[in-house]
């Protein structure tokens, strides 16, 4: 980031959270979402699709891990739990507060989210949280 703002590089890619700082005090300008859809927080900012690059979709995600051959009782009560937390108005306050555009998909297994990758087209993707990525110039 101290590259760009020192115009010694012409562009950055990064999160949203990490550079809405920076966006909002006027010292780089977003060119474009790497998401499929616009951010929430980034209204005003094309998506790469947009702008001619329809086969781009990549977000940041977080997961949670639980050891092998967890009970899937265990496992479902685990999820059920998290479900609820992120959709709960003081959590998505939270997440948002701080840039993040919750939304959870249950995968078990990191198989499962190698299998789905960040197919777009499937409407499927891995868990977590979306904050997505920025070009800035």
């Amino acid at each position: 980031m101290n590259d760009l703002m020192g115009k010694h590089i012409e562009y950055h890619v990064d999160t949203v959270i990490a550079i809405r700082p920076q966006i909002e005090a006027g010292t780089v300008r977003p060119l474009a979402v790497f998401s499929a859809k616009r951010s929430q927080f980034l209204p005003d900012v094309p998506t790469l699709a947009e702008l001619g690059y329809p086969n781009i979709d990549l977000v940041s995600w977080g997961t949670v891990v639980v050891p092998k051959g967890i009970p899937p009782a265990i496992r479902d009560r685990l999820a059920s739990v998290l479900e609820e937390a992120i959709a709960s108005p003081s959590v998505i306050e939270r997440f948002q507060k701080v840039g993040y555009e919750a939304r959870l998909q249950a995968l078990f297994g990191l198989a499962g989210i190698h299998r789905q990758g960040n197919r777009r087209d499937e409407g499927t993707g891995p868990p977590g949280r979306d904050q997505g990525r920025v070009i800035l110039t």
